[in-house]
């Protein structure tokens, strides 16, 4: 049987070391529990934020900001997915959801589906990828695709 807990979470805006600081509690205590997959929200890293007001909650996949997430994984046995604000060189960013497991990222989803008061902010990913983890085959979904 595998064991999902899906987190609740205040993500405040462009607070990425505070918000990271939460994360590892919850992960501590999913360890403790032993839960296999961790679920947190959207944009949980970096909080929900209009990337023009707050450019700094806008990190990268190879950055600093994703290595010390990456860090803070290690420890827990299971697959962490958690949500941020993922620089796009090319235009706008796009919101981001990443699969971690052990201090390594095993993949990333881009949301698709970008609702009229995000199209000012946000890019629209282009790819609906499958994930395999642990004997799992699955996919992923941000908000508003749920809808697709």
């Amino acid at each position: 049987m595998t064991r999902i807990a899906l987190i609740q979470q205040r993500c405040e805006k462009a607070a990425i070391r505070q918000n990271l600081d939460s994360i590892s509690t919850v992960l501590a205590e999913a360890t403790r529990r032993q839960i296999d997959i961790v679920g947190f929200p959207e944009m949980n890293i970096t909080g929900y934020a209009d990337p023009t007001r707050y450019p700094q909650a806008v990190i990268r996949l190879n950055g600093p900001e994703m290595a010390e997430f990456l860090r803070r994984t290690q420890a827990y046995p299971g697959l962490v997915l958690a949500g941020l604000i993922e620089q796009n060189p090319a235009s706008k960013p796009f919101i981001t959801q990443v699969l971690a497991s052990q201090g390594r990222l095993i993949g990333f989803y881009r949301k698709v589906t970008i609702i009229d008061d995000e199209t000012a902010w946000f890019s629209v990913g282009e790819e609906v990828p499958v994930f395999h983890w642990d004997g799992l085959t699955f996919g992923l979904s941000i908000c508003a695709d749920i809808h697709n």
